[in-house]
């Protein structure tokens, strides 16, 4: 009797799971992808003061909110392997006075790719996609492409290059970036901002920028508009936009060569966040927020974290 009990015990307990199976895979398509991506790995660079990368921090360091929810973290892996960078270099007549430094900007992270732990692609564009190197091949030939350019001409499409830019990863894998040499005009694009942000916060790339400030005692309000959205990009996907004013003297020379180790430090040296998330399954994205706790469970204002500010479900 005792055994004929156990046995039908056992048989609700599988048809309970048969039925729980098939629940779940009957589920429409926008409730099962809320459950998949419930659990997702997102890429966050913590700076100090100095913008240096911030080392050795254990998930309890770490903070996640939305909604006021406090989100639990199970893993802040380090890793170290190379990350993926596309550069794309803004060819238009709008960057013709930054031209030569375009080129040295692009030429100077490809030569340093190997020693700051990145593999480089490389996007020339204006109106359209001029030329490009991708991943398959070296930083060499990155370096020979930007040997000799066309001289900058025509209207500025973007967003364009930034969705060519995106799509030049395939697969996405964690910490793949864009790095973006541009003065941020925007005219010429066939894809709006809505979908191309949108699409990159699916394949979870970051941006990171250098605004080419053509003057930058007396910028125009175009400038400022151009400056904003670069800031803006950046900020949404978890990267850094840079605007420097560039001089001849040692002194420029030395600070420009420490902001772009900083920038590449802090494109290659990243956390991992494995972060239980759900969505809510009538929302496309939802924003949030990071932060890094001192040892009394405090919100640390000494550093700053780079995170993608919009959740959504990856590709």
């Amino acid at each position: 009797m005792l055994t004929y009990r156990r046995s039908e015990a056992m048989m609700h307990s599988m048809q309970s799971l048969i039925c729980v199976l098939v629940l779940i895979f009957s589920l429409p398509a926008s409730v099962a992808e809320s459950i998949s991506c419930a659990k997702r790995r997102v890429v966050v660079s913590v700076l100090d003061r100095k913008g240096e990368v911030v080392h050795g921090l254990a998930p309890a360091m770490f903070q996640a909110r939305v909604h006021g929810q406090t989100l639990r973290i199970s893993g802040a892996d380090e890793s170290t392997v190379p990350r993926r960078v596309v550069i794309a270099v803004d060819l238009s007549g709008s960057a013709r006075q930054n031209a030569e430094l375009s080129r040295l900007l692009a030429g100077n992270m490809a030569v340093s790719a190997e020693a700051e732990k990145l593999r480089v692609a490389l996007v020339l564009f204006s109106d359209h996609i001029i030329d490009s190197v991708k991943f398959s091949q070296s930083s060499g030939d990155v370096v020979n492409k930007l040997i000799k350019v066309p001289d900058p001409q025509g209207r500025t499409a973007l967003f364009d290059a930034l969705d060519y830019s995106s799509n030049m990863f395939n697969e996405p894998l964690p910490g793949d970036s864009i790095y973006l040499i541009s003065d941020g005009e925007e005219n010429a694009s066939a894809i709006h901002q809505t979908q191309l942000e949108k699409e990159i916060a699916e394949r979870g790339i970051r941006i990171f920028s250098f605004q080419l400030v053509s003057n930058p005692y007396f910028p125009t309000e175009e400038g400022r508009v151009s400056g904003s959205l670069l800031s803006h990009l950046a900020e949404l996907t978890g990267g850094m936009s840079l605007k420097i004013d560039v001089d001849s003297s040692g002194k420029g020379k030395e600070r420009l060569r420490e902001a772009l180790q900083k920038l590449y430090r802090q494109i290659a040296d990243v956390y991992e966040l494995e972060i239980e998330m759900p969505l809510d399954p009538s929302q496309q994205t939802e924003r949030w927020d990071l932060s890094v706790l001192d040892q009394q469970g405090r919100r640390r204002k000494d550093v700053q974290v780079l995170f993608p500010h919009e959740a959504t479900c990856p590709k």
